[in-house]
């Protein structure tokens, strides 16, 4: 068995902690935005049920939405960037 058979592909322990860290970021934003995203909506719903009129409200839940989708995204872009360069620094030469 070579170093590229066993887990972790023959990394040594900081490189893999660095890899957990640099994977493990973005995952929490995404997994805390999404929980918020949801709160969000269910706070719209309730604004919605008790005043169907109350539009401020409305647009501050939606500009909250907007950000946290916006969130999402570059955390979702920032962990993208990460196995593309994973692939492109563990491709054999």
């Amino acid at each position: 068995m070579d170093a590229s058979d066993r887990p972790g592909g023959g990394l040594d322990a900081d490189q893999i902690a660095t890899l957990v860290h640099e994977l493990n970021n973005p995952l929490a934003a995404i997994t805390m935005t999404a929980d918020l995203l949801g709160d969000d909506v269910q706070r719209l719903r309730a604004a919605l049920d008790a005043d169907p009129a109350d539009l401020d409200e409305l647009r501050r839940g939606l500009d909250e939405i907007g950000e946290a989708a916006e969130h999402l995204a570059t955390s979702a872009a920032r962990l993208s960037e990460t196995v593309r360069r994973l692939r492109t620094e563990r491709r054999p030469d």
